[in-house]
């Protein structure tokens, strides 16, 4: 009775294994939290980058839900619709899933440093007919009635290092998922951030239109005022009216645009698009300490930490350990085997004595030749390799040039934020006196109009400056992989 006790043993300890298996700690807590990477998946080499975040997203308790806030009407700052898109966007689930297959396959390929147990129960009845030399008769045949449990334990020892190649080749594609969904939320990020900016870009413009379609009106008053007294013309007149109407027409086309960004901001959080739904126009433009640093120390700090690069990094260099696996099944390998067996029979003419086996051994096996298949296999392994290595190459290439197109764009957004914000000074200026002229009868009314047009040109240039701006330190930061500061995204 030994015998079917270990047998059953198995089955529970197997079943009380199984229960506590899972992949969760292999991948980020939930498809809203960015994944930590533990050090050894990081370049030994790292240049630290600061947080350009102005703002930090808060998970008190005691806030205000931000679809209580769209309900309210309430306007939405940058954190609020990160959040939203975080709990919304289906791609950074898609990822974070993908991440959880490959946490599971790599416990798949873990299982090789494990035994194999398996059990196995039997009821049979067989006919046994004794026979003896022809000529002679048969002896006679008997049928026999019987169960039984057997079990059998397979543990591969020794394979000249091809599962752990496996294992190397695992993790690392594991890592390269995880940084894919990395990737994917710093996206969605810049994605939300470039909404965002386009909606403030609209309303601000709006803003710039409604004082153009003010000074038009402006414009147009004292142009029939002084017509209507015989100083003026009708032409001059009319010349104002049409001016101001058509500052009536681009107040239209801006609230159209504003509707469209709106639309546009509600498709990237992935919600129902409404009225209700408003942003925060304050925004704090910052000169982060990252953006002063050298245009190479930049890409370099990109290389190191972009989480595609990163993914990158992790592919290949799990196409080299996939290399070396196929390399190693031409070596041997050795195992060792252990099996046990027990029976019972209700009748035979053994009945009442039941029936023992067990045996261990230790097994080498070498396969020789399997008619090339490995030696093909070697040979993908390798050119899938070399090809890995080519997309790393066109990746740093790419983002190389996109550090630098950033860069050079926010330090150009710098420079022409302070001269718009000059010109709109100098052009409200010249405006107020060119009106002042204009109602003494000093300057013309195309004077007025041109001074109130220069005006506008400038109030519209000021607003793309400050969108401009903020795009472009968003997408500095992006470039870089700058997204959450290092001791954000890196476990101790």
């Amino acid at each position: 009775m030994k015998i079917k006790y270990i047998a059953i043993f198995p089955i529970f300890l197997c079943a009380f294994l199984a229960s506590c298996m899972n992949v969760d700690s292999k991948v980020a807590k939930n498809p809203s939290v960015y994944w930590k990477a533990p050090k050894d998946a990081m370049p030994e080499k790292n240049i630290p980058i600061s947080n350009i975040l102005t703002d930090k997203i808060d998970d008190s308790p005691d806030k205000i839900s931000v679809s209580d806030k769209i309900a309210a009407g309430q306007k939405l700052s940058l954190p609020d619709l990160l959040d939203i898109a975080l709990q919304n966007n289906p791609q950074t689930r898609i990822y974070w899933f993908q991440a959880k297959i490959y946490a599971a396959k790599k416990g798949m390929v873990d299982s090789a440093y494990f035994p194999t147990v398996s059990i196995a129960g039997n009821l049979n009845r067989y006919k046994y007919r004794s026979a003896t030399m022809a000529p002679l008769p048969a002896i006679g045949s008997f049928y026999e009635t019987g169960y039984g449990a057997s079990l059998e334990i397979n543990w591969l020892l020794y394979d000249f290092g091809k599962r752990e190649a496996f294992s190397m080749a695992a993790k690392e594609s594991l890592r390269a998922a995880n940084f894919d969904y990395n990737q994917v939320m710093q996206d969605m990020f810049l994605q939300v951030n470039e909404a965002y900016f386009s909606l403030y870009e609209a309303k601000e413009s709006q803003k710039a239109v409604e004082a153009t379609l003010e000074d038009a009106q402006t414009a147009y008053k004292s142009a029939d005022a002084r017509f209507k007294e015989g100083v003026g013309n009708k032409q001059d007149m009319l010349r104002a009216l049409a001016n101001a109407k058509n500052a009536e027409y681009d107040l239209q086309r801006s609230v159209a645009l504003i509707e469209a960004r709106r639309a546009q901001l509600a498709n990237v959080l992935g919600i129902e698009v409404s009225a209700n739904l408003d942003i925060d126009e304050n925004i704090a433009v910052l000169t982060d300490e990252q953006t002063n640093q050298k245009i190479d120390e930049l890409i370099n700090s990109a290389l190191q930490r972009r989480p595609n690069v990163l993914a990158a990094y992790a592919k290949l260099r799990a196409s080299e350990q996939e290399s070396e696996a196929k390399l190693r099944t031409y070596l041997p390998t050795l195992s060792a085997v252990g099996s046990g067996s027990w029976a019972n029979y209700f009748s035979s003419p053994y009945t009442g004595l039941p029936n023992y086996n067990y045996g261990a051994a230790l097994q080498l096996q070498w396969n020789l030749f399997d008619g090339f298949n490995r030696q093909y296999e070697i040979i993908a392994a390798r050119a899938a390799e070399r090809a890995k290595a080519q997309e790393l190459r066109a990746m740093e290439v790419q983002i190389a040039s996109s550090v630098w197109a950033n860069y050079y764009a926010y330090q150009t957004a710098l420079k022409q934020i302070a001269s718009a914000a000059s010109a709109v000074d100098a052009n409200e200026e010249s405006c107020n006196a060119t009106r002042v002229a204009y109602e003494n009868g000093v300057s013309s009314l195309t004077d007025l109009l041109d001074a109130q047009s220069n005006l506008a040109i400038a109030r519209q240039q000021k607003v793309s400056a400050d969108a401009s701006l903020s795009l472009s330190l968003a997408r500095l930061a992006h470039s870089t992989g700058a997204m959450l500061s290092s001791e954000d995204s890196t476990e101790e």
